[in-house]
């Protein structure tokens, strides 16, 4: 509800309670001060009272002393009266006692005031001035009366004032010293006038000294007087307070108004031209108050706001700008995502094609190095068959050599030395027969050694005939041995013809001869051959272990294809994705265009 309200009633409700809690404390503490002046100024009458009957007694007894007053008429005719049974107070003589002078004075003077002054005493002669037979405030009386002379005797006050509850009355008491003059009626009995103890009025004699303290003033004032007074100047401070109130109100309004409430709603028209997108404006700075620095800093906000919005119009056409790029380079990267997709998923049906083809030549090279492996160990088990016909030819030679003088022995034997001769000339005919088709086939076997790439089908056929010449090499060579044994029994038995076939067993020897050259020659051949084996042999296993690297390598990139075709997936949701953000990028630009397009910069 308060927040509501305009400053100007905000500020005039502020003022205004605060003035009236000012009046309001202001009048309490008037008030307070009012009534304790007031009740200090009833206090001050009633010592002014007492003042009167004190100052009434002592001039009472100047006069007695002085003579002015003729005691001795008036106490006889005191003493008629009260011969008469008449009542002493009447008398005149009662009138000149001083303290009764005192306080009738002082009670026709507070008569006047609205109060009662009376005398109030424990050991009073009339019964009527003792307090304890106060029906209704006797009690507070004779406590007020005690303390009051306990207070004197101490000299702590010469008088106390209480407020009575029950009769709503303020009572002052001021104890009385007994003067001199009070000895002659209150003094010693012995010095009594009519001789019996008794004073002039036949009273017995109390033997009280001067400077005692036998009874006191008692002054009644009424709170209802000061009550009055109070509310009657209560009225008028009113009044008065009302009008300071309005006036000090009016003024302060006026002046805030003029100082604070027109600057502020300058500032709020001026925030309102800033709602209403008005950024050109700006205030005149008056005062370096409060209301200055306001109006100062909202032109250093419009100021920046200015700066600001600029900067978002800026930034919004580079952003429309940015999006459209964004968009346009989304496009194309989706438009790329899939024909990568569509080429990777070509590349990987190729490459699982290409590994299942590289998995059959690694077979196939497998079963190659196989083969090759069983020519080499079939050409190794040659050579040696070879190098075993070249010793076995030496030791023909030798055997010729030996024949050459058994010949001599037996010409029977000789001519079927001859015949065995021409056997074993048959045989190396076969031997330089298979000789050459070693050297044929060692031939291919290079030939096919370096072709290798026909998954090793020539390799086992070239080992197969291999074998199967030194098969027969073998055969020959086990004729030649049995020919050679036989014709050695035969010439052992012909040696006296032995001349007669010499010139036979020198061609024998060359023959032999001729044959360990031509063996020995294949020997060599058939080594090259199981090198060149084992070259090819090596070769056929490297080249399948490459193909098996080869192999796994080929997997490997399917396997990357296929990240590569889920990346391309990816990166055409990516670019989907960037595509939807552009545009909604796009929109924000927009909107952001038209939420600064209503501000008004220059």
């Amino acid at each position: 509800m308060f927040s509501r309200l305009s400053i100007t009633v905000k500020i005039l409700l502020i003022v205004g309670i605060s003035a009236m809690l000012v009046m309001a404390i202001t009048i309490y503490n008037f008030n307070s001060d009012l009534s304790e002046e007031i009740e200090q100024a009833m206090v001050e009458k009633a010592s002014a009272f007492t003042a009167v009957a004190d100052e009434s007694k002592n001039h009472m007894s100047r006069l007695h002393k002085a003579g002015a007053i003729n005691k001795e008429e008036l106490l006889a005719e005191a003493q008629e009266t009260i011969a008469n049974n008449g009542n002493y107070q009447d008398t005149r003589f009662f009138q000149t006692i001083p303290i009764v002078a005192g306080w009738t004075a002082a009670g026709k003077a507070a008569e006047r005031e609205n109060m009662i002054f009376n005398i109030i005493s424990f050991d009073a002669r009339n019964p009527d001035h003792d307090p304890n037979r106060d029906p209704v405030n006797g009690a507070f009386r004779a406590k007020l009366l005690r303390t009051a002379n306990e207070k004197v005797e101490r000299h702590e006050a010469d008088y106390v004032v209480e407020l009575n509850e029950k009769d709503n009355n303020y009572y002052f008491v001021r104890p009385i010293k007994l003067e001199q003059g009070c000895i002659t009626c209150h003094g010693n009995p012995a010095d009594s006038p009519n001789g019996d103890g008794t004073d002039m009025l036949g009273f017995r004699m109390e033997n009280w000294k001067a400077g005692d303290i036998h009874g006191a003033y008692e002054v009644v004032i009424p709170k209802s007087v000061i009550d009055e007074k109070l509310n009657a100047s209560m009225t008028s401070n009113l009044i008065l307070f009302f009008v300071m109130v309005l006036f000090s109100v009016g003024s302060i309004f006026l002046l805030i108004k003029k100082i604070v409430v027109r600057p502020i709603q300058e500032c709020v028209g001026f925030a309102q031209d800033i709602q209403n997108g008005d950024l050109s404006g700006e205030l005149e700075v008056k005062s370096e108050d409060e209301v200055g620095q306001l109006t100062h800093s909202l032109n250093e906000m419009v100021y920046n706001l200015r700066q600001v919005t600029g900067n978002v119009i800026d930034n919004a056409t580079k952003i429309n700008s940015m999006s459209e790029d964004f968009k346009h380079i989304s496009d194309v990267a989706s438009e790329n995502a899939g024909g990568l997709s569509e080429k990777s998923n070509a590349v990987a049906s190729a490459a699982e094609e290409l590994n299942a083809s590289m998995a059959t030549v690694s077979s196939s090279a497998e079963v190659t190095t196989q083969n090759i492996n069983l020519v080499a160990s079939s050409t190794e088990e040659m050579s040696a068959t070879v190098s075993e016909i070249s010793q076995n030819t030496h030791r023909a030679q030798e055997i010729t050599s030996k024949a050459v003088t058994a010949v001599q022995l037996a010409t029977t034997q000789v001519n079927e030395l001859g015949n065995a001769a021409e056997e074993i000339n048959k045989v190396m005919e076969v031997i330089n027969e298979i000789s050459e088709q070693t050297k044929l086939l060692a031939l291919n076997a290079t030939i096919e050694a370096a072709r290798a790439g026909e998954a090793g089908k020539g390799f086992a056929v070239v080992a197969n005939e291999v074998k199967e010449l030194a098969g027969q090499t073998n055969t020959a060579i086990e004729n030649i041995k049995n020919k050679i044994e036989n014709m050695q029994s035969s010439t052992e038995g012909t040696v006296e013809q032995i001349s007669s076939i010499n010139k036979v067993i020198s061609e024998v020897n060359d023959i032999v001869t001729s044959i360990a050259s031509a063996v020995e020659e294949q020997s060599v051949t058939t080594q090259d051959i199981a090198g060149n084996v084992k070259q090819a042999a090596s070769g056929v296993s490297e080249m399948a272990h490459n193909i098996h690297q080869a192999a796994e390598v080929t997997q490997m990139v399917a396997q990357d294809i296929i990240t590569v075709d889920n990346t391309s997936h990816e990166i055409h949701n990516m670019s989907s994705s960037v595509n939807n953000e552009a545009v909604q990028l796009s929109n924000l630009s927009k909107e952001l265009n038209d939420a600064v397009s209503h501000f008004k910069l220059n």
